[in-house]
This record gives structure tokens, C-alpha cells and sequence, in this order.
């Protein structure tokens, strides 16, 4: 046997149990959006970390050995100026090209909470049009 439509009234008295649910629901689905993104961007930022460590300790060599050969044919102030200069220059390029694509290419987060949500607002909106008799 099938249950009796609900009545107008009682779906009202029922609309703000159901509403906290719906909150209560994505807020749920926020937290575990979050904490895997969270952990996704934990891991990788421990290798980009080792990898800027030993990048750097490279660095450093190469920069050594390029001074020193330089400085056979110039003052070694001169030499370490010139390679300061030129990764000066390399820093401005890369901090310029950098910049302007994390503004170009920065991807809205949550964007499955945000589907939710706009779902959510359009079925109540139309609910609170077209009541139930």
C-alpha cells in the first residue's frame, strides 16, 4: 500500500530538518574534497621540495665552476658578477612567465561542492514555486 501524499504543512514544519541536512551533507563532502586535495598537494610538495634542495646544491656547483673558469680570463669579482647578472636575469623571466600563468590558469577548487550547491538553491527555488497540494 502507498502512503498518503504529504500534506503542504507538514513538508513546511519538515523544510528546516531537511535543509540542516542538506547543509550538514556539504559541508561532509567539503571536509573530504579538502582533506584529499590536502593530501594530493602534501606529497608533491615534498618532491618539489628534495628536488629544489638538490637543484640548488647543483646550482651552487655549476655556478662555482662557471666562475672559476671565467675568472682564468678576468678578475674573479668580475666573473661572479657576470653570472650573478645572467641568473638575475633568468629569475625576472621565469617570476614574469610564472606569475602571469597562475593568473591565467588557476582552477576554481570544489568545483563539485559548487555543482552541489547551485543544484541545491535551483531545487529549493523551484520547490518553493510549485508547492505540493
Amino acid at each position: 500500500m502507498h502512503e498518503p501524499p504529504e500534506s503542504f504543512g507538514e513538508a513546511l514544519r519538515r523544510l528546516p530538518a531537511d535543509l540542516s541536512d542538506l547543509i550538514k551533507a556539504e559541508l561532509r563532502l567539503v571536509r573530504f574534497e579538502l582533506r584529499k586535495e590536502l593530501q594530493s598537494v602534501a606529497r608533491v610538495a615534498v618532491g618539489l621540495g628534495v628536488a629544489a634542495m638538490l637543484g640548488t646544491i647543483a646550482l651552487l656547483a655549476l655556478s662555482t665552476a662557471v666562475v672559476a673558469a671565467l675568472a682564468l680570463t678576468m678578475p674573479v669579482w668580475l666573473a661572479a658578477l657576470i653570472v650573478g647578472v645572467a641568473y638575475a636575469i633568468v629569475a625576472g623571466i621565469l617570476a614574469t612567465t610564472s606569475a602571469a600563468a597562475l593568473r591565467n590558469d588557476v582552477a576554481a577548487p570544489l568545483q563539485e561542492t559548487q555543482q552541489h550547491v547551485k543544484e541545491d538553491v535551483a531545487w529549493i527555488r523551484s520547490s518553493a514555486k510549485s508547492p505540493k497540494k
